[in-house]
């Protein structure tokens, strides 16, 4: 029998208690799915404190849990940057909750290696594997090329379909690296059918390559922060149906979503969608069958993600003073940090970059 994937992206539910169903839009889509999945990038804590010094903590209610569970999701993966927003031990605290609830958790790490998740689907085994690009000390996996490579090939002699999770990339920047697609490819090679990435926050392109599918970015779900500008607050997003044949043969469909005024995740219909899908297609087309070239993807890099970069810095200085002011100029210098600099001083500016350089708490 064909099994039916749905993956969905970011998604940090809310602080507090949610009011209302904020997945109702979207039931229908999750209900038909044999493995739904979502990148869960939140903190369970009802009173959530900063830790650590970090500007942005998310964190929300473990009641939320439920209504995660509600809506139909299987499996979340874990291994990202916001997880351990408020500690360790409330981390532990949410993936002992996700298995009471019957949730499988990936991106968990075991004796320096990822921890496998294997579902079964009418008689198919499925494996998952979840990495991050962060620097995890115990608990969560961290990206590492030669340790993934690794994983992916002793799993895939164990499974008759392997999915690779990567929390990964460059915020608000619609292409990958040249280094994301190589190793994406590379993990592909290796054995796994499907590659899934997010953290960027918007949506970056598909690529087919060699019977399998990566799917770089697929922006938000249901994540908003309030930083001051639509996109850099909802960000873009979809939903990616995967459809697998008895035959092992893959077939996708993204389906555009968006975040409402009330935090209710709905699909987009009419032009918003046929926008969305168009530029998924460009996005896509630059990719299959071709590498990134590494000087145009710095040149989008710097439009958005490097100006954020440096509005985080000098957050950093006016909160924490002179420190961090010597650790800026230490980052900037780097060379291919300059590199990004004259590139944003000379190239075409983001309209979101109209939002940077506010003085937010």
């Amino acid at each position: 029998m064909a099994i039916e994937f749905l993956f969905c992206g970011d998604t940090m539910l809310r602080a507090g208690c949610s009011e209302g169903d904020p997945f109702l839009g979207v039931r229908s889509h999750l209900a038909a799915a044999d493995i739904a999945f979502c990148n869960l990038e939140t903190a369970i804590s009802d009173d959530p404190a900063p830790t650590g010094g970090k500007r942005h903590v998310i964190a929300t209610s473990c009641r939320n849990l439920d209504g995660l569970v509600a809506a139909g999701f299987h499996i979340v993966n874990i291994a990202n940057n916001h997880t351990l927003d408020c500690g360790e031990p409330a981390c532990l605290r949410m993936i002992e909750l996700l298995k009471a609830k019957s949730v499988s958790v990936l991106g968990l790490e075991e004796s320096g290696r990822a921890k496998p998740v294997v579902l079964t689907r009418h008689g198919v085994k499925i494996g998952f594997l979840g990495y991050a690009d962060h620097g995890f000390r115990s608990r969560l996996m961290p990206l590492r090329k030669r340790v993934a490579l690794s994983d992916v090939a002793q799993l895939a002699g164990q499974v008759d379909c392997l999915v690779v999770s990567l929390h990964w990339g460059f915020e608000y920047t619609e292409f990958p690296s040249p280094d994301q697609q190589r190793l994406a490819r590379s993990l592909i090679d290796a054995g796994a059918h499907m590659v899934v990435g997010h953290h960027p926050h918007i949506v970056q392109g598909i690529e087919d390559y060699h019977a399998g599918l990566i799917a770089y970015s697929l922006g938000n779900f249901h994540f908003h922060m309030n930083l001051g500008d639509d996109l850099l607050s909802r960000g873009t997003g979809v939903m990616l149906r995967v459809r697998r044949s008895a035959q092992g043969q893959l077939a996708y469909k993204p389906l555009p979503i968006k975040l409402t005024e009330h935090a209710a995740v709905e699909v987009t219909v009419g032009k918003n969608s046929e926008e969305c899908l168009a530029r998924l297609a460009q996005l896509s087309g630059a990719l299959t069958g071709k590498r990134i070239n590494r000087i145009r993807w710095m040149k989008e890099a710097s439009r958005l993600w490097f100006p954020l970069q440096l509005e985080a810095c000098a957050f950093r200085i006016r909160r924490f003073g002179i420190v961090q002011l010597l650790r800026m100029l230490g980052w900037l210098l780097r060379p291919v940090n300059l590199v990004y600099l004259a590139l944003y001083l000379t190239g075409a500016k983001h309209n979101s970059t109209r939002a940077l350089f506010q003085k937010r708490d």
